[in-house]
């Protein structure tokens, strides 16, 4: 028995299945502009991380937005979901493409971001990863 791609339901499976393979695959363009912009910015990314985690640690906050830059969308950090970490996310174009900061440098410790739904697509160096989050 063959399958008959002009059954409505067989279409459908075939198109979710083709869909989500799609949907996983990250631009190289996208990955190289964020490593051009974490270059170039380098020096700053690092102060406001090391500056933010200073000031969550003093105010016993879990949660900071990092004030804004001409360089990024939206910036933010947090303690990680099992407490065991300070990650920071930083939305250069695209929020399910962002450039992490990992204080453990374990990239496991940013649930959802670039583990446990998302992955990491580059690593740049000890602590910072391009990840890619779960669009569903």
């Amino acid at each position: 028995m063959t399958a008959n791609p002009s059954k409505p339901g067989q279409l459908g499976i075939f198109a979710i299945a083709l869909s989500s393979c799609f949907s996983s695959i990250t631009p190289p363009e996208a990955v190289t502009q964020i490593e051009q912009v974490f270059i170039d910015n380098r020096a700053t990314l690092v102060e406001l991380a090391d500056t933010a985690i200073k000031e969550m640690e003093q105010s016993g906050t879990s949660d900071w937005k990092l004030p804004p830059a001409n360089f990024y969308d939206s910036a933010w950090i947090a303690v990680s979901l099992n407490g065991k970490a300070f990650v920071a996310n930083f939305v250069i174009d695209d929020f399910y493409l962002p450039l992490v900061y990992v204080s453990t440098n374990e990239p496991a410790d940013a649930y959802d971001t670039c583990a446990n739904g998302g992955r990491v697509v580059k690593t740049l160096e000890p602590h910072w990863y391009i990840c890619q989050r779960d669009r569903n």
